[in-house]
């Protein structure tokens, strides 16, 4: 087997979409097949390119899911941006990995790189709320880790 490909009728959220790339990337390696995921955007593209859903759906259905696409193609751009750090940001000499090299972390370094730039994103939105026991539960995390 070359190639495996999980078919879900739901759009991952964030926590599941690391999941998932953490699951992925173990798979794999340890059996050296190609592993990719589509969602209901994806499944819902595929029966928009070869026209399934006008065969299937009556117009109104087909109004509806043409809506639906476009907002799971939207939800989907959101969290691809927060999971990716933009390619012209480099955390290779931040303190964190810094800490994590010195330790003899070096496996997956991209993921915590991608890991720090999260923590980074949810600091700024959850200050940006201004909701003072979001920010003590953030501060009360942040000891944690430190």
């Amino acid at each position: 087997m070359e190639k495996w490909v999980l078919c879900l009728p739901i759009t991952l959220d964030i926590d599941a979409h690391l999941w998932w790339a953490n699951w992925k990337e173990k798979r794999e390696k340890a059996n050296n097949v190609k592993i990719e995921l589509w969602d209901s955007g994806d499944l819902l593209g595929l029966m928009k390119e070869h026209k399934v859903d006008e065969e299937i759906f009556d117009l109104t259905t087909q109004i509806h899911l043409r809506e639906l696409y476009e907002f799971l193609i939207e939800k989907k751009k959101v969290i691809k941006l927060v999971l990716s750090p933009p390619a012209d940001v480099d955390f290779s000499n931040t303190l964190f990995i810094a800490k994590l090299k010195s330790a003899k972390i070096e496996e997956h370094l991209d993921i915590f790189e991608k890991q720090f730039y999260n923590a980074e994103i949810l600091e700024k939105q959850t200050i940006s709320k201004g909701i003072k026991s979001e920010e003590k539960e953030l501060q009360s995390l942040r000891g944690l880790v430190l």
